[in-house]
């Protein structure tokens, strides 16, 4: 079995969220790039009762399929032409924040304000959580035994040579709810807990790849990579890996449910997967976001 680091004190979900925002340049978009652009004029549709139909001008509503063949290809044209149009006429008129940030004429942004509203952004994409008290905690260990030999499949675009090399990051959210006993209000607070993993994973992530660590998550909502390529392997927080890396998983007969050493099923886990060994400096920097002060 392999050694799991010990576990940081768990802190705050809204003291995590701001240091999460700190470490990590990844800023998620506010407002999207707006484009505007001009539409032609829509053609009306022909009254029957006016005129013969020109899909089918033969007597007694007959058409041949050459008539409905040179259509197709008229219509196709037609489509092809107002797209051309539509592109030229938004490389002309279109305007988008990011253009418009390089302006010479505006001023130089403020860059602590930018700093101020990323952060506010963070608490934003988390404010659904109503218990912004509730616990995060985070661990780490090199890949279980029983994920190694799913790896390539998880993870088909990594090639790996010695997977000692290979940490796998778990962020734990204590819950409100029984994540055992399905209710409408436990399945919103999970999907709450999807969420903010996810946003935090995101930002994790962008570090580790911007420091030229490859990295990647699951996606708690299918159990695939969230970053990489589409594949069928999938891994859930009730696969027997998580045994190897500090948690129980408690056969319920209809299902499996995964309980934390101190949380039990109040506990949702999200897991992500990096290319840096366990004793890397970065790890720790991680593992410090989740430290009591």
């Amino acid at each position: 079995m392999n050694p799991v680091q010990p576990r940081v004190g768990s802190v705050p979900f809204k003291l995590f969220v701001k240091r999460v925002a700190a470490f990590s340049t990844y800023q998620w978009p506010t407002d999207p790039d707006v484009a505007f652009f001009r539409h032609g004029a829509v053609e009306p549709t022909k009254n029957p009762l006016l005129g013969p139909d020109e899909r089918f001008p033969f007597p007694g509503g007959v058409a041949s399929q050459l008539v409905h063949i040179n259509k197709l290809k008229e219509q196709r044209m037609s489509e092809k032409i107002q797209r051309d149009q539509r592109d030229a006429m938004m490389d002309k008129y279109s305007i988008s924040l990011k253009k418009a940030m390089k302006t010479p004429e505006l001023v130089k942004p403020d860059e602590e304000h930018f700093e101020q509203v990323k952060v506010e952004n963070w608490e934003k994409l988390t404010e659904k959580s109503k218990d912004v008290m509730r616990a995060v905690e985070i661990s780490s260990n090199s890949c279980p035994k029983l994920l190694r030999k799913d790896f390539s499949r998880m993870f088909p675009d990594v090639s790996v040579k010695d997977f000692s090399a290979v940490t796998v990051i778990n962020l734990t959210q204590k819950s409100t709810h029984d994540m055992s006993a399905w209710s409408h209000a436990m399945e919103e607070e999970r999907e709450n807990l999807m969420a903010a993993f996810i946003h935090s994973a995101t930002a994790i992530c962008t570090h580790l790849q911007e420091n030229g660590f490859w990295a990647d998550f699951i996606d708690p909502h299918s159990g695939r990579p969230y970053l990489g390529t589409y594949t069928g392997a999938t891994l859930f927080e009730t696969d027997d890996a998580y045994r190897e890396m500090g948690f129980k998983i408690e056969d319920l007969g209809c299902c499996k449910v995964l309980k934390h050493v101190q949380w039990g099923t109040h506990a949702f886990v999200g897991t992500i997967f990096t290319m840096v060994p366990l004793d890397h400096q970065i790890v720790k920097e991680i593992m410090d976001l989740a430290k009591e002060e």
